[in-house]
Order: C-alpha cells, then structure tokens, then sequence
C-alpha cells in the first residue's frame, strides 16, 4: 500500500533544517488535509478575535467572516458529535466551499499568519497553519475545476454562484468579486466562451460599482472580444483547439451560437471505432453527453436488458441474492447493486483517507528524504508503470492512486469478487487492488484496461486484462458516475455497487467498444476501487458461450 507525491515543491515560509516540506497536489486527500487544518484555524482565530476585540486586524475579521459564510454554514446541520474528519470531507465535497476555503488559505489567512509572525503574536497563536502551505497555484487548480465542471455539465455561472450545482441547492455561493476572478482566469486561459458567462454573472452580481467599475468589467469584455476575434480563423473550427470558440466572430454577431454545442450537434451518438473509441473528440463528446444524462441506447438495445434479484454465480447468493442489472450483452456490462457490505467498504474507505491524508503530511516518514523530495518506493513494491501511451497518469503511483495488496485488501473482500465474478482474483488471477480518487474538475482521459499488446512485467507469466471489476466506494450526491462512451449509457455511482465488463474479446484482443471514463462529481467525492483480472489464471473459468463472438456470462 502506497502513495507518491508529484510535486516536490518546498513551503513558501522558512522552517527548521531538518523539516522538509511537499507542496501536494490538489486531490480530496489534500484538500480533506487542508479542510482538517481550517478547522483549527477558524477556532484560534476566533479565540484571538475575542481575546483582541477592537484591536484585532481587518483581516482576521474578513476571515472570520467568509468562513462562516461558508464552511461553518455547511457544518451547521451536522450537529457537535460529528468528528473533525467527517466535517472535513463534507467541506471537500461542495466545489464552490473549496474554491472559497483555497481563496481564504492564500488570500487572507497567509497575510494573517505573516502579520502576527512580525508582531510576534504566533506564541499566541501556535501552528496557526498546518504542515502542508497552499500556493496560488493550488488555488488556481480551484477555478480550474469549476471551469471543466461548467464546460462538461453546462452549468449556468449565474445559478452556480447562487449555490445551485446542477440539481443540487447548497446555500454556499459566490459574490462578484468571485466571478469576476474566475472570468478573468478563465480568458488568461483563452476559454472565451466560459469567461464571457462568467462576466455576465459578474455584471449582474456587482451591486458596488466602487469595488468593480462597470467600465473595468466592460473593458474586459471587449479585450475577451478582441482576442477572441483575432483568432477566429485560425481556432474557431479546429475539433481540438476550437471547443471554448463561438462560431461567429462576436463582434459581429454577440449572440453567435458556440462551437461547443455544434460539435455535440454532429458528434453525439456517433460510436467511433479502434483507437478512436477513446482518443477522439467524437469520444469526448459522448462521454460528456451521457455524464449529462443523455443516452443513445436503440429501443431494440433496451428491450434485451433486464434486472432482477440473482442467486448466481456463487451458492452463497441463495441465501443472499444481489440485485443484478445487466447493461449490455454485447460487449457484456453487468452491474451488481450494492453488492459488497459496507462494512467490507469502511476498511478500505478509512485505510485510503489515512492512506492519502498520512502523504500529504509531509512529517510521513515514506514522504521524506535529506533533499525533500519524496521517495519513490515504485521499485521497491514492484508495481509495474502502464506502457499505453497517453494513460500513464492513471496507473503510476501518484497522490490521487493507491493499491492494495491481497493480504492489505482483505479476505472478505476479495471473496466477494470471485463469489461475484466466478474468476480468479487472488495473487496472480489480477492486478492489485487500485484506489483511485477524483477531485471535482480532474482532467478527464476516456482508456481501456486491456494492454493493446504493450506488454507489461506480468503478461508474460499473468496474461493480459480480460475483465474489469470497478466498485463505487463513495456515493457522490451529483455526478460521479462511470460512462460508457460507445456503448451510449452510464452507471450511476452508490457505495458498494459493482460494475463487471469484459476488457477482451474472445480472441484475447482489446474490445475497443469497452473504452470507459468516470463522470465528474459535481458534488461529493469519488472515489473507486478496481481490479483488473489477468487472463492465464482464468483460461479454464472464463470461456467463450456456443453463441460465436460471446463470452459464457450465465447469470
């Protein structure tokens, strides 16, 4: 069980010789971290503002404020028993709570800490910040999850910033200042049509002319116009480059439609085929649709499919039937309905959030050497680095991924995949365990498991995957789900659920038609445990049905 860091980046603020600090990447578990140590913040701060009364600095009253605007409105309802963590993680869980909690760590709380550092107050107030010290680049990485959020789900800015988030009503919402920052991000980054809506949130949001000058917002939208315009030709229609364009230059036409929903127009539905099945932008764009809720499943497609409450593959389930809905016959997708126990689920849920928690704090000591770099045990556990092109992010360990051995994962929860699967998953019938977790705007790479002939350590002596078995360890309130771009649908995420797929086809070859990628959580967490299945444990298990071109899936 293990955990690597990226980023190597040391504190901004000086510290003892021999305490090496790792600037994190933004993840759920840096952020829970961060969320963690916010509370503790928030409590000496409000000790010190009533120990100071009148003579505390404005910032620390800005602080106080936004915070409980924020993060304390959210914990309000969850009562005082409700242990630290726990609130933490429902701080993480809302995009607009984090990007505020990120704006308040860089913006207000770094100057208080530098304040009461000069005025030799920090006796008072010890360790007013955690281990780990957010940089604006953190915060940045904030505005950029909102931005992938409203280009995928096409939210409105406007609803967004009065807390709705797609369906869901939060109450924590955004002012001017807010979007006003976020429009100009996004037109530092050129997504023209993402910044345009921002500033007209902002416009409708500014109620102090004296803190945004109409004018200043209205010069920004003419520069969006300028810049957007001068590039027109050469980007607009590009697949690739085009996606944050309009379709006309706007300074001929403001109300011009945007290439975005041109391209869903055209390319929705379409089901690419070979490697395009995850590589292209026709992909993209049935990934985002169906994360959206749209489907193209054909009315004959439908009728074939069922759900019912299964007694196979395993005696066990006589007694214990499982709520089975198959998805797809061919390829075939089965999802098993809160299949595995919750407390199965609640061992390897706490052993991940200590798992990713423990690296972020960089007093860990498999996080620290005599330069501060992290240490990079990938040799050490033997796990092999994925040889596909364009997906390695996903398999080598990094702060967002952490696998589990066997003996780590647990007896009854590997019995339950092979009770589920009728395969071997045990030593070298699979991969290990891999926990992945999601932040709420994470890139996006549609991939499949099946190595395409780019052999790893363990083909050789393994095989390669032939079936995936992914289980939802969290249950996001919005989003969160895992699509199937080809096939035209997407299973919704709920802890314990399982969703089992063939990788190959009975030839051993990649089933293109299996490329897969998770929806963003909108709001909540994701987070998925998988197993990929090796194929020479499983020759005598998993054979191939009387009907040419199938595999034996008899439930």
């Amino acid at each position: 069980m293990f955990i690597y860091s990226s980023k190597t980046e040391s504190s901004n603020f000086e510290q003892d010789d021999d305490n090496y600090l790792l600037d994190a990447p933004l993840t759920p578990g840096y952020l829970i971290y961060l969320a963690r140590s916010e509370l503790d913040s928030r409590a000496k701060l409000g000790i010190y503002n009533d120990v100071r009364n009148a003579e505390q600095p404005e910032l620390v009253n800005q602080y106080l404020e936004d915070y409980n605007s924020t993060s304390a409105r959210l914990l309000a309802c969850k009562g005082e028993k409700t242990n630290s963590w726990s609130k933490a993680v429902e701080i993480v869980k809302n995009p607009i709570a984090v990007y505020r909690m990120m704006r308040r760590y860089v913006y207000v709380l770094k100057p208080i800490w530098s304040r009461l550092n000069s005025t030799n107050e920090m006796d008072f107030l010890p360790n007013l910040y955690g281990a780990v010290t957010p940089t604006i680049d953190d915060f940045y990485e904030t505005i950029e999850s909102i931005l992938n959020l409203q280009q995928f789900y096409d939210f409105n800015p406007m609803e967004f910033s009065h807390g709705l988030i797609l369906n869901l009503q939060t109450n924590i919402t955004l002012n001017a200042t807010h979007t006003y920052e976020i429009a100009k991000y996004a037109l530092k980054q050129n997504k023209y049509s993402l910044s345009l809506a921002w500033f007209m949130a902002t416009m409708e949001l500014n109620q102090d002319p004296e803190i945004i000058p109409w004018e200043e917002i209205e010069g920004q939208i003419e520069t969006l116009v300028q810049e957007h315009d001068a590039t027109h030709a050469e980007f607009a229609h590009d697949e690739k480059q085009g996606t944050y364009y309009f379709h006309e230059k706007l300074a001929n036409n403001p109300s011009s439609l945007r290439m975005r929903d041109i391209h869903y127009k055209t390319k929705f539905g379409v089901r690419p085929s070979g490697q395009d099945s995850y590589a292209s932008v026709t992909a993209y764009y049935n990934l985002m649709g169906i994360c959206s809720g749209d489907s193209f499943l054909s009315e004959t497609d439908r009728a074939k499919l069922f759900c019912k409450l299964s007694t196979k593959p395993h005696p066990f389930f006589i007694l214990n039937p499982i709520k089975l809905e198959v998805r797809s016959w061919s390829p075939y997708v089965a999802v098993f309905h809160e299949a595995i126990p919750k407390s199965i689920l609640g061992y390897f849920w706490s052993s991940t959030v200590s798992l990713f928690l423990n690296a972020t704090n960089p007093t860990t000591e498999i996080l620290k050497t005599q330069s501060g770099e992290a240490v990079n045990i990938l040799e050490d556990l033997n796990v092999p680095d994925d040889p596909r092109d364009g997906v390695k992010y996903r398999i080598k360990p990094a702060m967002s991924v952490a696998h589990f051995t066997d003996e780590q994962a647990g007896e009854r929860f590997l019995n339950y995949a092979e009770m589920l699967t009728a395969l071997n998953v045990k030593g070298e019938g699979a991969d290990t365990f891999r926990v992945n977790q999601y932040l709420h705007g994470n890139p996006l790479r549609i991939h499949c498991d099946h190595l395409q002939g780019h052999n790893d350590a363990f083909t050789e002596e393994q095989g390669d995957r032939i079936v995936s078995f992914l289980v939802f360890l969290t249950s996001p309130e919005v989003g969160g789900g895992t699509a199937f771009p080809n096939l035209g649908f997407k299973v919704e995420p709920a802890m314990g659920t399982v969703i089992y797929w063939d990788s190959a086809l009975t030839d051993g070859s990649c089933d293109f038609r299996m490329a897969h990628e998770g929806c963003y959580a909108a709001h909540g967490l994701r987070w998925t445990s998988v197993k990929l299945i090796r194929q020479k444990a499983n020759i005598l298990k998993k054979t191939c049905s009387t009907r040419e071109g199938y595999w034996n899936n008899d439930y």
